[in-house]
């Protein structure tokens, strides 16, 4: 019987210590995957801001200096803007922010829908330098694409609610 107690309390010390370690260890983990996910996110942030802050400043800059810009065309493709000066770094701004968008992106979803809002823009830089006509629809188009783009960004960082359009076209201006 002496036994007994003399080993109890050595053996219960033993499993709280165990028990201490486990239950930390545990509280650990977690507050690291927390960390993980926060920088995570972070990054990815940062990301989709500068990518949409660059989309910004390409269609300011397309649209305000439409002479400065040349278009390309190639016998079957597409048409394509070229930039000189200022424009090149816009576009080259626009360009590695895609990039970096397509590098921290998690669903296809979310780079399929930056491509399409880049390739919009691109086609409003040709618009513009072309002087067409039909720039404001263009224009209208693209921003609703953004936004479409915004609301994908908010998914997939886990701010479930969408913004509504951007542009209403039975709305009226006071």
């Amino acid at each position: 019987m002496n036994l007994v107690i003399a080993l109890a309390g050595p053996i219960s010390a033993l499993l709280g210590v165990w028990l201490g370690t486990t239950m930390t260890g545990r509280v650990q983990e977690r507050a690291l995957r927390q960390e993980q996910d926060r920088r995570t996110a972070e990054v990815k942030r940062t990301a989709y801001t500068g990518h949409l802050t660059a989309l910004r400043a390409y269609i300011a800059y397309v649209t305000s200096h439409a002479p400065e810009i040349s278009v390309i065309r190639d016998g079957g493709s597409r048409p394509r803007p070229a930039f000189s000066g200022r424009g090149h770094e816009v576009r080259e701004a626009l360009e590695t922010s895609y990039t970096a968008l397509q590098l921290v992106a998690a669903e296809q979803e979310t780079v399929n829908q930056a491509h399409l809002v880049s390739r919009a823009a691109r086609r409003i830089a040709v618009a513009a330098a072309d002087r067409d006509p039909t720039l404001p629809d263009k224009l209208l188009v693209f921003w609703d694409l953004e936004r479409g783009l915004v609301n994908q960004l908010r998914r997939e960082l886990g701010q479930p609610l969408p913004l509504a359009n951007a542009y209403d076209a039975d709305a009226t201006l006071p």
